[in-house]
C-alpha cells in the first residue's frame, strides 16, 4: 500500500514537473513571437524634452540635414521609380511615432500623388528649438521646426507647411531618427 502511494505521488510530481516545463517553453515561445510582431520601439517618450542647446553652426548642419530629408522623403518628385518610392514610403512611415499622424500623412501623400505628376521646386526649413539629449550613449537632437515645401502637381502650384517635432542623430552626418509628431497646412 505504501508503495502504491509513493508511485502515485511520484506520478503526480512527474506530471506537475512536465506541465511546468511545457508551460515555461510555451511562455518563451509566446514572448519570442510577441517580440517579433511588436511595433517599433520609439524613443521620443524615453528621452528628456530639453538639454543643452546646439550651437549656431550645429543648428545650420541640422537645418541642412532636415532639408535633405524633406526633399528625399517627405515629398518627392513623381519621376522616382515605383520601387524606390515604396522604400521611401516605408522608411518615412516607420519613422513616425504617432499612429494618427502616420495615417494622416499617408492619406495626404496618397491624395497628392494619385493620378498626378508631382515636382518639388523649393524646400525651406526654420529651426524653432534644438536641444542635445543623450540616449544609449549617443548624442541625439530633439528638434522643433517648420518645413515649407513648394512645387507643382499636374502643372498647378502646391504648398505644404509642416510643423515637425523630431529626434535627429548627430553622430556623423545629421539623419532623422524619429518623427515625434507632424502636422501641416496646404
Amino acid at each position: 500500500m505504501k508503495r502504491i502511494h509513493k508511485n502515485i505521488i511520484s506520478f503526480i510530481v512527474a506530471v506537475c514537473l512536465l506541465s511546468a516545463g511545457l508551460c515555461a517553453c510555451s511562455s518563451e515561445d509566446t514572448k519570442e513571437k510577441e517580440a517579433e510582431t511588436s511595433p517599433i520601439d520609439y524613443v521620443s517618450e524615453k528621452i528628456p524634452d530639453k538639454g543643452d542647446s546646439f550651437s549656431k553652426e550645429e543648428k545650420e548642419e541640422i537645418k541642412t540635414g532636415i532639408m535633405g530629408w524633406a526633399s528625399g522623403f517627405l515629398i518627392v518628385d513623381s519621376s522616382i521609380e515605383e520601387e524606390e518610392k515604396m522604400v521611401i514610403d516605408t522608411t518615412l512611415y516607420s519613422s513616425i511615432a504617432s499612429d494618427e499622424d502616420r495615417e494622416k500623412l499617408q492619406k495626404d501623400r496618397e491624395k497628392l500623388y494619385t493620378n498626378a505628376e508631382v515636382t518639388v521646386t523649393s524646400v525651406e526649413t526654420k529651426i524653432k528649438d534644438a536641444y542635445k539629449v543623450e540616449y544609449q550613449g549617443s548624442t541625439l537632437g530633439k528638434v522643433s521646426c517648420t518645413i515649407k515645401m513648394e512645387g507643382t502637381r499636374n502643372g498647378k502650384e502646391f504648398k505644404r507647411n509642416y510643423t515637425v517635432k523630431m529626434i535627429v542623430n548627430c553622430d556623423d552626418a545629421v539623419s532623422i531618427y524619429e518623427i515625434e509628431n507632424i502636422s501641416w497646412k496646404s
